[in-house]
């Protein structure tokens, strides 16, 4: 029956006071045994209350992870310098002989010093939890104001007399009393008032223990005489909030650490902490006192590691490395049981990919490394492989050596697949299998470095493939397509990146060649093209070829160069039937850019006649001639979806609009009969104010001819209109044409134009 009424007694106290109100009770009864002799009671409290406060400060600067609550930190780490100070007074009771003064002055002079010093814990705990100043210089600064204030009672006798006999406290004590009652009081409130910043087991006792403080202010405040019952009282209520203090501190302890008890510990700790410093080398603080028989923690946690879907584990972190610890789902992702691992701890770095095993050693020995997450490869019972995602947390020793390494680790197969599937689409083209140009253009600017040089490259455009696609079908075009991306393959080395290059064009980059071996690469190829039996009109290729020679080369220039071989082939294809060459590629231009015979015819008359005007020679006529028949030579490689287009371009449109002088310069170049015109075709969107295309060039260092032609070529758009603009009348064309003079064109070529044209 006592005992049904004692755990009924016992579900009413919560679990974290029951041990300290069995320390009260006993406390109590010693308070009834030992009161008689009141110095046995003091020096008996004296000592207790140190050991307390050594244990408060042991674990104050044992668990680092007090310093994330700086209040609690600070108590923990300060208080046993007033707790020292109070056992020095008790020290005094024994009324030591060298002392020539009033003893009982001079103890209640260090109770002032003391409480002085409890205030200055608080205040120090305050200004480092609103971080207004760090905790070290807060910390030397209060040990050098508590020796001084000790120096001026112990040693040099020049503190306030604190006590008469016969009168009992003098008017500076009790001032001073009521001054600690009222800090300790707005300390408590400070408290009450951000209590939501503490959690609620560490409140509680912390609450408890001001207000003990409070009366054990007030109870002093009563002294009348050198001995009496308010004596002992006031020690024992002293006591009494030193050892919630103690209860606030661990508590602290416990919400961070996850223990269920840390009160077992104590005498632990303390012959721990009193060892010989000889005893405790760097090896002994290189021990990891771990294992898995003695991974305790509460029933909840427990839980959630046991049940756990990812892998949890620890390592030791010094040679040899081995695993201590994992939970049980090792066995579902692995195959291997923890026994298995206990039983041999290397066994878990031995189911790492062979490849990956010198990427975890590097990692585990680099500590700044250990805060990003490891992707590697492990080897299930089983044999199969799969991807595993690791992040680590270092554990360190007193002297922040690493000791150990605790982590968790995720199987992450399934995203690694799916990664793959994403980056293979991303990089290749959906229907030949071959590189897409995003992956081609980043990988060449890896690949520049001098042993690759010389670089070839190597481009085609597969012809009239639009063609097949309008007569036979889109699947017949596609399949041509990847018949071909098939045989270039053949041709391509392990070392060399093939690509898809646009919807009709192929890229070959092939490092440390010459340029015989590229052109007898492209004889192989159209040689084994003319093998495709099943296509249902014999389709050719174009190419193109260059050489990057060195580093400083720009690849983009040569690209270019093969890009301008490659469409001169295309536009030569007719020549080789026996038309001029001229005549054959002004007819495939013509078909390909959808402009007229009659908007080339009028361009030649106004260009002539401005030419004659200007005192052109023959010869110079003769080029003016050319270049307004083939100023947009380079339009063969913009899509006709874009030239055609009746609505705004997009940014993406209007780039690829714009690079059709730089192609048609390049093919310019390709020819002896159309050199003398390159530049001009590569400047005649050039504006006289600068602001034209590519290069921006400014007033006559923009070519004569190409001046020329951007006016009468302007002119005869607005007249004529195009799909994206409606035809205006000549005299309001004219007009717009004055306007730009010293804009957009040559103030005087505009003079000479509307002459020619009046």
């Amino acid at each position: 029956m006592k005992n049904f009424y004692a755990k009924k007694i016992l579900e009413f106290i919560p679990k974290e006071y029951q041990l300290i109100i069995g320390e009260i009770v006993l406390v109590g009864i010693f308070f009834l045994i030992a009161s008689p002799s009141m110095l046995f009671f003091h020096s008996a409290m004296g000592i207790i209350s140190l050991l307390i406060a050594y244990n408060i400060f042991f674990l104050g600067s044992n668990y680092l992870r007090l310093s994330s609550q700086p209040f609690i930190f600070s108590i923990s780490i300060l208080s046993i310098v007033y707790v020292l100070i109070d056992f020095i007074r008790v020290f005094l009771l024994w009324r030591n002989p060298f002392l020539l003064r009033n003893i009982i002055d001079l103890t209640i002079q260090l109770w002032l010093v003391s409480r002085f010093a409890e205030c200055a814990v608080f205040l120090i705990g305050f200004l480092a939890w609103f971080k207004r100043y760090r905790f070290l210089y807060l910390g030397l600064i209060y040990l050098g104001s508590v020796v001084f204030l000790f120096c001026t009672t112990f040693l040099w006798n020049v503190f306030p007399r604190s006590y008469q006999p016969g009168l009992g406290l003098t008017n500076f004590t009790l001032l001073s009393e009521y001054f600690i009652s009222a800090f300790i009081y707005i300390a408590l409130s400070i408290i009450l008032f951000r209590k939501k910043k503490i959690p609620i087991p560490v409140l509680r006792p912390l609450i408890i223990s001001l207000i003990l403080s409070i009366g054990a202010e007030v109870i002093f405040t009563m002294l009348r005489n050198q001995y009496g019952f308010m004596i002992e009282w006031r020690v024992m209520v002293k006591f009494l909030s030193l050892l919630f203090i103690y209860q606030a501190v661990v508590q602290a302890i416990q919400n961070k650490n996850g223990k269920a008890r840390l009160s077992s510990h104590w005498w632990s700790h303390f012959k721990q902490s009193t060892q010989s410093q000889r005893e405790t080398d760097d090896h002994g603080l290189d021990q990891v006192s771990f294992s898995p028989d003695h991974f305790n923690l509460p029933d909840h946690i427990q839980s959630l590691v046991d049940n756990a879907q990812d892998l949890l584990f620890r390592f030791q972190a010094i040679e040899p490395i081995k695993l201590e610890y994992i939970n049980p789902a090792v066995e579902k992702i692995i195959g291997f049981s923890p026994s298995e691992f206990y039983a041999n701890p290397t066994l878990f770095i031995q189911r790492v990919y062979p490849e990956d095993r010198p990427l975890l050693d590097l990692y585990l020995k680099n500590p700044s490394a250990l805060d990003k997450p490891l992707a590697i490869r492990m080897v299930r019972k089983d044999s199969t492989i799969i991807w595993m995602e690791h992040k680590y947390v270092p554990v360190y020793n007193r002297r922040k050596k690493i000791i150990a390494v605790e982590g968790i680790a995720r199987d992450i197969t399934e995203r690694k697949k799916a990664e793959e599937q994403i980056r293979y689409i991303s990089f290749n083209d959906p229907l030949t299998g071959l590189y897409n140009r995003a992956f081609f253009e980043e990988e060449i600017s890896r690949q520049n470095f001098p042993e690759n040089h010389p670089i070839g490259i190597i481009l085609g455009d597969v012809n009239e493939i639009h063609l097949v696609n309008e007569r036979f079908s889109h699947q017949e075009g596609d399949r041509i397509l990847i018949d071909t991306a098939n045989i270039l393959k053949r041709f391509s080395r392990n070392q060399d990146i093939l690509a898809r290059w646009d919807e009709d064009e192929f890229i070959l980059f092939t490092p440390q060649v010459d340029n015989e071996y590229l052109q007898t690469t492209v004889e192989s190829i159209q040689k084994e093209l003319l093998n495709i039996e099943t296509n249902p009109m014999q389709v050719s290729i174009a190419f193109g070829y260059a050489l990057k020679e060195n580093q400083d080369q720009s690849i983009g220039e040569v690209i270019e160069k093969a890009e301008g071989w490659m469409y001169w082939k295309k536009l030569t294809r007719s020549s080789e039937l026996g038309q001029d060459l001229v005549t054959a590629i002004e007819k495939s231009l013509l078909k390909i850019t959808q402009e007229t015979e009659k908007h080339s015819d009028r361009l030649q008359k106004i260009t002539q006649k401005i030419g004659q005007e200007l005192g052109f020679s023959q010869e110079k006529l003769h080029h003016l001639n050319l270049l307004a028949r083939l100023h947009d030579l380079g339009k063969i490689a913009t899509p006709k979806s874009i030239l055609n287009k009746s609505g705004l371009l997009s940014p993406k449109e209007w780039d690829m609009v714009k690079r059709h002088p730089k192609i048609g310069y390049q093919i310019a170049l390709s020819s002896s009969e159309l050199t003398p015109i390159a530049e001009s075709i590569l400047y005649h969107h050039e504006r006289w104010d600068g602001t034209g295309y590519p290069q921006g060039l400014k007033g006559n260092a923009i070519p004569l001819l190409s001046r020329i032609i951007a006016i009468a070529d302007t002119y005869d758009v607005m007249v004529s209109g195009r799909a994206y603009k409606k035809p205006i009348a000549k005299k309001e064309a004219l007009n717009e044409i004055k306007k730009g003079a010293g804009y957009q064109f040559d103030p005087h070529l505009v003079e000479v134009f509307l002459r020619v044209m009046n």
